[in-house]
C-alpha cells in the first residue's frame, strides 16, 4: 500500500452499497426502502472495516465474472499463522490469475477505482498495481508474487489447485491453502527487513511449525521456484551466495543503501537490455511516488526539486561508498 494513504476512518452512507459491483447490494440499493436508508446519518467505517469491505468487494466482482482471485494476507489470512486476533492490515491484497488481469482492471475502473500506482512502477519485481476506492480505500492487485520465479500462470495454477475458502465480509473468498499462506507470508517477510511484523511473521509461519511442516514448506518452495526468497526469510542467503537474485534479496531482508538496491536490481536483472532499462530508471523519479508522499499531483516545478534530490541522494550515497572502500584500504 502506498506509504501516504490515509488510515482514518471515513464516512459511509448506506446508499453507497452500490459501489460494491455486487448484484444484491445493488438491488438493494434500488429497493423501496432506500429513500428511508438514505435519510439516516452516515456511520463511520475503521480502516480494518474497510479493509475487509474491499476483500468481499473484490471477492464479489470475481464470482459474479468468473475471475479466478486469491485473497491473501491481512482479514484473508488462517487464524493458525496469526495468533491471537485478527491481523491488521491497510489495504486489500488479492492475486489474480495472470490471464484475467485485464479483466479485472477494466471491471475495477467501472466500479470507480482508481489506479495510484501502476505494475511497472509498483515494485522491483513489477508484480502489484494499487488502486483506491472512495468508500474501500486501497487494494494491491498482484499479478504475481516476489519470490515464486516460476512462470506466473504456473505459480498461480499450482496455488489454485490446492486453494481454500474463508468468509471475509459475510463474502466466501477463496485463499491459499495453509501451508501456501505460511510460504507466502514467509516471502513477504523477507521484503520486509527486520520488523517486528517480519519478526513475528517467521516466527509463527517457521520457527513454532514443526519439523513436518518445515519440510513441506521447503518442499513447496523448491517446487514453486522459491528457494532463495525463503532463504532470505530464515537468514539462510549465504547457501544462494552465487544466484543472481540473491544480492537484491538481501538489500530487502537486511536493509542498505538507494546505491545498493540499484546494484541488486541491476544484479538480479536477467538479460543485459534489463539491466540497462533497470540502471535507467533507478535515475528516474517516479510521478506517482511523488503524488503520493506529497497529496496531490505533483507539478511541473515540484517533479524538477524532486529530480534534484534524486541526484543529491545518489551521489550522496556514492561519496558514502567510497569512503567505505578507501577507509577499508588504509586498516
Amino acid at each position: 500500500m502506498p506509504s501516504g494513504g490515509s488510515s482514518e476512518p471515513v464516512h459511509w452512507s448506506l446508499s453507497s452499497a452500490e459501489c460494491t459491483g455486487n448484484a444484491a447490494a445493488r438491488q438493494a440499493a434500488e429497493s423501496p426502502a432506500t429513500p428511508i436508508l438514505g435519510r439516516m446519518d452516515a456511520v463511520e467505517v475503521g480502516l480494518q472495516a474497510r479493509v475487509r469491505m474491499a476483500h468481499a468487494t473484490l471477492g464479489s466482482l470475481a464470482t459474479e465474472h468468473r475471475l479466478d482471485l486469491l485473497h491473501v494476507k491481512g482479514p484473508a489470512l488462517d487464524p493458525a499463522l496469526t495468533g491471537e486476533g485478527e491481523r491488521s492490515s491497510s489495504d486489500a491484497d488479492v492475486l489474480i490469475r495472470p490471464g484475467h488481469v485485464d479483466r479485472l482492471v477494466s471491471l475495477l475502473v467501472a466500479h470507480h477505482w482508481r489506479l495510484v500506482t501502476g505494475f511497472a512502477r509498483g515494485s522491483a519485481f513489477e508484480h502489484a498495481a494499487n488502486y483506491r476506492h472512495p468508500h474501500w480505500g486501497y487494494a494491491d492487485l498482484h499479478r504475481s508474487f516476489p519470490g515464486l520465479t516460476v512462470p506466473a500462470a504456473d505459480a498461480f495454477d499450482a496455488l489454485w489447485a490446492d486453494r481454500a475458502t474463508t468468509r471475509i465480509a459475510h463474502v466466501e473468498c477463496a485463499v491459499p491453502s495453509l501451508l501456501d499462506q505460511g510460504l507466502l507470508l514467509l516471502l513477504h517477510a523477507a521484503r520486509d527487513g527486520r520488523s517486528t511484523r517480519a519478526q513475528h511473521d517467521v516466527r509463527r509461519a517457521w520457527e513454532e511449525q514443526p519439523a513436518s511442516a518445515r519440510s513441506a514448506l521447503r518442499e513447496r518452495a523448491d517446487g514453486l521456484g522459491a528457494e532463495v526468497a525463503l532463504a532470505a526469510a530464515l537468514g539462510e542467503l549465504g547457501r544462494h551466495a552465487d544466484d543472481r537474485t540473491a544480492a537484491l534479496w538481501r538489500y530487502y531482508s537486511e536493509g542498505g543503501s538507494r546505491l545498493d538496491e540499484l546494484r541488486a536490481r541491476v544484479r538480479a536483472a536477467p538479460t543485459p537490455r534489463a539491466k540497462l532499462r533497470v540502471a535507467a530508471d533507478g535515475l528516474r523519479v517516479n510521478p506517482e511516488y511523488v503524488a503520493m508522499a506529497i497529496g496531490h499531483e505533483p507539478s511541473v516545478a515540484e517533479l524538477a526539486q524532486a529530480r534534484r534530490e534524486r541526484r543529491r541522494n545518489a551521489l550522496g550515497d556514492v561519496r558514502d561508498l567510497v569512503r567505505s572502500r578507501l577507509r577499508g584500504r588504509t586498516r
